[in-house]
C-alpha cells in the first residue's frame, strides 16, 4: 500500500549513468516531508509510465521540490526536459524480499513466490543488495528442477515472445568460456539454407572479448525490434541478433549484471537463464555446446554429464528436446579473438577459404550435423556430411549474405573489407618445442586491453594450437588495436601473464 499522498516534483536530470539502477535524488527536507530514507523506494510517474526507484538524499544538489533522477530513469519514463512535473509517492518494500529471506534459509520456494521475486527484479523494484541476496542464497542453497522450472517460466511470462510461426523451431547455445568459437554464425545459415527456422538471439560481451552480436554487428545491425526480427525469420529463416533488442528474458539480463562482479553462477539460474531465452523466442529443439576445460564452467567429464541430464530434464518439463554436446575448450576455437578477427574467420570458414581455421569449421560442421539429424533432414550418423556438402556447395554462404542483407547490412563484403586494428606487435617463441598449454584468460584479457570488444578492430590473432610444434622466432600471436595506448595495455598484460606453455 502507499503510504503518503502524492508529491509532485520537478525533474531535474543529473547526467549519470548507474549501469541500470533506478535511482531519484531527494532534498533532505522534502525526504523528511515524505517520511522517506536512504534506499527506501519511491514510484515516480510521468503521464502513463512509471518506475520504481531507490531514494537517494542530498542536502545541495537537487531543491526542495524537485527530484533528481540518473540517466536510466529518466530515460525511461521518456522525459524531455528539466521540469517536467512527476508524481512521485512512496511505497512499501516489495513483497519478494520475504521469499528471499526463506531461500537464503534454505526452504524450497513454490511457482508464486518465485514469481514475485522475477517481477520484482524486472520492475527494478529489488536494490542491487537485495538482488545479491536472492542470487547468493540460490547459489549456496541450491535450486531443486521444480524451481528451476518455476524461474524459466517467470523469467518468459515477465518478458516479450516471438512469433515466428507454427512447427519445429531450432536453436543451438554454448555455455561459454571459449575465445573465438563463433560456431553460431556458421551454423544458423547451414540450418536455415535447409528451410528450417532458427532464431538466434544472442549475447553481447560482458567480460569476453566478443559476443556472437558483437562479432555479427561488423556485417549487419543486430539492434532490432521483436516485429522486425519475426519478419526477418518468416522472410529468410533465420537471423542472428542481439537478445537485448527488446524485452526478452529481461530478469535474466538483470541477475547476470550482479552474478558477474561475483563470479558466481548459480546452476539453476544457468538452466533457467539459458532455456527461458530459448523458450521465449519459440524454440522447441536446442542443442547446448559443453565446453570442457580450464577456465569454462564445465571443468570436467563427469561435470558435463551432470548438466546435460538437468538441460534434458528440464527441456522435458519446458517442451523442448535438448541435446548436449561435450566440446573442447581447452583453446580458443578458431584464430581470432575479438569482433572483427572473428568474422574474418566465419567468412573464410563460409567462403571455404584454404586458410579457414579448420578447428572452427569442424566444429561447426558436428554441431549443425547434428541439428539436421535431429531435424530429420539428415540419417544418424551422417548430418555432418550433409553440412559439410550445403557449407561447401556455397549454399551457407548464400544463405549467410541473405540473412545479413535482411537485418540491414551490407551482403557484398570481402574478407578486406573488415579492418582490423592498426596498431600491432607479435609475440613470438623463444624456444623450440611443443605448444602443451594454452591460457584462454590471459588471451582474452589481452584482447579486453587492446580494446575488444567496444572498438570491433581490436583483438588477438593466434597463429599456434595445442599439440603444435613450433621452432624458436615462430610468431606465437599477433595483437590488433585502434589506439596506440590500448596496445600498450594488451603488451602490458602478455609481460605479466603467461599465454603458452612450449615443452
Amino acid at each position: 500500500m502507499i503510504k503518503k499522498k502524492n508529491n509532485f516534483l520537478r525533474a531535474v536530470p543529473l547526467h549519470i549513468e548507474t549501469g541500470g539502477i533506478n535511482i531519484a535524488v531527494l532534498n533532505a527536507e522534502q525526504a523528511k516531508d515524505m517520511d522517506v530514507k536512504h534506499l527506501d523506494r519511491v514510484m515516480v510517474k510521468h503521464n502513463s509510465k512509471s518506475i520504481i526507484c531507490s531514494v537517494d538524499i542530498t542536502h545541495i544538489s537537487v531543491k526542495k521540490g524537485e527530484v533528481g533522477l540518473f540517466v536510466e530513469p529518466w530515460e525511461k519514463l521518456s522525459l524531455k526536459k528539466k521540469g517536467s512535473k512527476l508524481r512521485v509517492v512512496s511505497v512499501p518494500k516489495p513483497l519478494g524480499l520475504e521469499f528471499i529471506k526463506s531461500k537464503l534459509e534454505g526452504e524450497e520456494l513454490n511457482k508464486d513466490e518465485i514469481f514475485t521475486i522475477i517481477k520484482d527484479i524486472v520492475d527494478d523494484a529489488l536494490s542491487d543488495v537485495e538482488l545479491t541476496a536472492f542470487i547468493t542464497g540460490s547459489y549456496c542453497r541450491g535450486l531443486s528442477m521444480e524451481e528451476t522450472y518455476n524461474m524459466t517460466m517467470a523469467m518468459v511470462e515477465t518478458g516479450d515472445t516471438l512469433k515466428v510461426g507454427k512447427g519445429a523451431v531450432f536453436d543451438k547455445h554454448s555455455i561459454g568460456g571459449v575465445p573465438g568459437n563463433r560456431v553460431t554464425m556458421i551454423l544458423i545459415p547451414i540450418i536455415s539454407s535447409t528451410g528450417l527456422k532458427i532464431p538466434k538471439t544472442s549475447s553481447r560481451a560482458i567480460t569476453s572479448p566478443a559476443g556472437t552480436a558483437d562479432t555479427m554487428e561488423v556485417f549487419a545491425p543486430v539492434d532490432l525490434s521483436k516485429n522486425r526480427i519475426e519478419s526477418i525469420v518468416k522472410k529468410v529463416g533465420g537471423c542472428i541478433v542481439w537478445g537485448g533488442s527488446f524485452n526478452l528474458a529481461p530478469a535474466d539480463d538483470k541477475i547476470i549484471k550482479v552474478e558477474k562482479p561475483l563470479s558466481i553462477d548459480a546452476e539453476g539460474q544457468l538452466l533457467a537463464s539459458i532455456m527461458a531465452k530459448k523458450l521465449s523466442v519459440g524454440s522447441n529443439h536446442v542443442i547446448i555446446d559443453l565446453p570442457i576445460g580450464p577456465g569454462t564452467k564445465v571443468p570436467t567429464h563427469e561435470k558435463a554429464e551432470e548438466l546435460k541430464e538437468d538441460f534434458v530434464t528440464l527441456g522435458d518439463k519446458l517442451g523442448i528436446k535438448v541435446d548436449c554436446i561435450e566440446s573442447n575448450g581447452s583453446q580458443p576455437c578458431g584464430n581470432g579473438i575479438g569482433p572483427a578477427l572473428e568474422a574474418r574467420d566465419v567468412l573464410k570458414v563460409l567462403t571455404n577459404a584454404k586458410d579457414a581455421p579448420q578447428d572452427l569449421k569442424n566444429k561447426s560442421l558436428l554441431f549443425a550435423g547434428t541439428m539436421l539429424e535431429m531435424a530429420g533432414k539428415a540419417e544418424k550418423g551422417k548430418g555432418s556430411t550433409k553440412a559439410a556438402e550445403i557449407l561447401e556447395s556455397g549454399k551457407a554462404y548464400e544463405q549467410f549474405k541473405r540473412i545479413v542483407k535482411a537485418q540491414g547490412g551490407n551482403p557484398d563484403f570481402k574478407i578486406n573489407n573488415i579492418k582490423v586494428g592498426s596498431y600491432t606487435f607479435s609475440v613470438k617463441s623463444d624456444t623450440n618445442g611443443i605448444v602443451t598449454i594454452i591460457n584462454n584468460k590471459t588471451l582474452s584479457d589481452c584482447a579486453r586491453a587492446a580494446g575488444a570488444p567496444y572498438n570491433k578492430g581490436a583483438g588477438v590473432f593466434i597463429n599456434v594450437k595445442l599439440s603444435d610444434f613450433v621452432k624458436a622466432g615462430d610468431a606465437l600471436l599477433t595483437v590488433y588495436s585502434e589506439s596506440r595506448l590500448k596496445l600498450e595495455r594488451a603488451r602490458k598484460v602478455l609481460k605479466e601473464k603467461k599465454v603458452f606453455t612450449i615443452q
